[in-house]
């Protein structure tokens, strides 16, 4: 009898075990399922009295036909935040407080523009120095949304024509348009809602050329990637990849063409400290660029961008929360 009561638990243990398995995996499966997926908000958080300091180094080297030369611009922003709206807002003072600006050339003296230099700026770092020097020191207020997104308010200087006088060793293709821009849009724009891992999406902003108005459409792609660290911090991490289209014109006019690019970047933003704490990109372009006569050249671009954002010793910001 005892023999038998024994045989019977023994057959029935598997059958327990079969069961007991079963019911884990479905409470397994079901926490798998339930549990929500990351994501995260990159939303800028600065308060009232909060000062940042915003360090930039774009590096430009052109070539075409036989002559080549590389630019290099390092400046220095400061932002002091003044208010806080109720949707988030930020109102702040933005000041230029340092560049060094270097033009070089293979087998030639280096033209430089450093404004931490005292004493007069002579030959063609003169001309350098002027274009920079309204920017210096000055305060501007500026607008930074949530997103990103940083508006110049009172944007008049920004519009002004850069020298009639080029130094004699700078290229005429120099551009010098963009240079006050890019005191405006390095912050990125990221979307206004929470992003799940390996989202994407992108944006598109036509750009002039010459007399063109949209010569040319810049898409700008973005892929969430989730949490990374950089300089042993915490970090959420977007990849960025820029892609350039050129668009048909008209003939009678220059025209510019994308023949090869290559490039992209990253960007860092930490959440809990809430603004952007580093970006950079690169860029390999080769511009086609075509005459109504039939004549034209060939230029290789390189450029890449840095940009590190990280706050100044100040009093402690009123927190400000919208």
């Amino acid at each position: 009898m005892r023999g038998c009561m024994m045989n019977r638990q023994a057959k029935s243990a598997p059958a327990h075990r079969v069961w007991f398995v079963a019911v884990m995996t479905i409470l397994v499966v079901t926490f798998v399922l339930d549990k929500p997926a990351y994501s995260a908000r990159l939303t800028w958080r600065l308060n009232v009295g909060q000062k940042m300091s915003i360090t930039l180094e774009r590096t430009l080297r052109q070539s075409v036909a036989d002559t080549e030369w590389t630019e290099t611009i390092n400046y220095t922003l400061t932002w002091v935040v003044d208010a806080v709206d109720e949707v988030g807002n930020m109102t702040m003072q933005q000041m230029l407080t340092s560049v060094r600006h270097v033009l070089s050339f293979p087998g030639d003296v280096d033209i430089t523009y450093d404004s931490s230099v005292e004493g007069e700026v002579k030959g063609d770092a003169a001309i350098l120095a002027k274009y920079w020097v309204p920017f210096l020191n000055v305060n501007r207020q500026v607008i930074l949304q949530p997103n990103g997104k940083l508006t110049i308010v009172s944007a008049d200087d920004l519009t002004r024509k850069p020298p009639a006088a080029t130094p004699s060793a700078i290229p005429e293709v120099q551009d010098w348009s963009d240079v006050p821009q890019a005191l405006v849009d390095q912050t990125w724009s990221l979307p206004e809602r929470d992003l799940v891992l390996n989202e994407e999406w992108s944006t598109i902003k036509n750009l002039p050329w010459k007399d063109q108005e949209n010569a040319l459409e810049l898409t700008t792609k973005y892929r969430y990637v989730g949490p990374s660290t950089l300089d042993e911090k915490s970090v959420e991490k977007i990849d960025v990849v820029m892609q350039w289209q050129d668009v048909t014109t008209p003939a009678s006019t220059e025209r510019v063409m994308i023949d090869r690019q290559a490039g992209g970047g990253g960007l860092y933003f930490d959440t809990s400290a809430g603004y952007l704490v580093a970006s950079d990109r690169t860029q390999d372009l080769t511009v086609r660029i075509t005459r109504p006569d039939r004549t034209g050249q060939t230029v290789d671009l390189a450029t890449s961008l840095e940009m590190q954002v990280q706050p100044m010793a100040s009093e402690t910001p009123e927190r400000t929360e919208p």
